[in-house]
């Protein structure tokens, strides 16, 4: 009885066991397909970050080559010799408008106007320019309330300059790209900051419209996403700039809130590469940025 029990004993072990490892099997089978799975998703995982990397690479190349700084040469060729000597509003002044003046006669040297079919100085064209910009202001209120007027707010400048005069600004701005910053601080500093300004420069409400137009209307935007991201950016920056001092000098009569286009503009200028001056220009943006949240507060 004991033996037959002892057997039986066994027996139950061993088919147990039996059970067991076959059961055993499928699950080595199941983690061994499953560690397959997860192999394939690690090598997938490391080619795709293979290949970001590289397309990374690529990129930070691409904007190095892109990104040229200005030999001091050209800048003495286009604006002249700085002058070292002691600061003053009106030093600063007769300054600007000495780079101004060098500037005009090195557009006036490499013949853009000409090629455009324009047969003017530099500086005539410049005064031509502002003139129709004064006479004719783009809609800065209502220009939703029919498809018309905001075709012809979107034409704007088409139909105020011309076809020779677009072309004509287009040549320059092709031909001297990597001098597009140091221009527009120029001619920022030329047209906005003095207060009492020669003939045929620009009214300060000319220059708030046209600040209103870029940063404020549907138009003016679509205007400035057609145009290349420099361009765009240095568009707004000074249009911020102008919108502020009309806001501290009480003429902001449209009351346009300039708080969001400074965040804004913070954010895609910490992520642009290609400014020679992109710590001035965040740090100017900051500084308006901090005291507009000391008022809000």
């Amino acid at each position: 009885m004991k033996k037959t029990f002892y057997v039986l004993a066994v027996l139950i072990i061993a088919v147990a066991v039996i059970v067991f490892l076959k059961g055993k099997k499928p699950m080595d089978a199941d983690s061994g397909k499953g560690s397959l799975e997860l192999e394939k998703k690690r090598l997938s995982l490391q080619q795709k970050n293979a290949a970001l990397e590289k397309r990374l690479s690529e990129l930070e190349e691409k904007l190095k080559a892109e990104f040229v700084a200005v030999p001091e040469e050209k800048i003495v060729e286009v604006f002249g010799e700085e002058d070292e000597g002691v600061y003053d509003e009106k030093k600063k002044e007769e300054e600007i408008s000495l780079k101004v003046n060098n500037f005009f006669e090195y557009i006036d040297r490499k013949e853009y106007l000409l090629t455009a079919g324009i047969n003017m100085k530099a500086s005539d064209y410049c005064m031509t320019i502002f003139s129709r910009l004064e006479k004719k202001r783009p809609v800065l209120v209502g220009e939703t309330k029919n498809l018309y007027e905001l075709m012809k707010n979107i034409t704007f400048f088409f139909r105020v300059l011309g076809e020779k005069e677009l072309k004509a600004l287009k040549i320059i701005l092709e031909n001297e790209s990597e001098i597009t910053e140091q221009t527009a601080g120029m001619f920022y500093s030329w047209i906005c900051e003095p207060v009492n300004k020669s003939t045929g420069m620009p009214s300060q409400e000319m220059i708030y419209d046209y600040a209103a137009y870029f940063l404020n209307t549907i138009a003016g935007q679509a205007y400035l996403f057609r145009r290349g991201s420099k361009l765009r950016l240095l568009t707004s920056y000074y249009a911020v700039l102008v919108l502020d001092k009309a806001d501290r000098e009480g003429r902001n009569h449209l009351g346009i809130d300039v708080r969001p286009h400074i965040v804004s503009l913070i954010s895609e200028i910490e992520n642009y590469r290609l400014f020679v001056n992109g710590k001035n220009y965040l740090d100017n943006l900051r500084a308006l940025k901090k005291r507009y949240d000391g008022r809000a507060a």
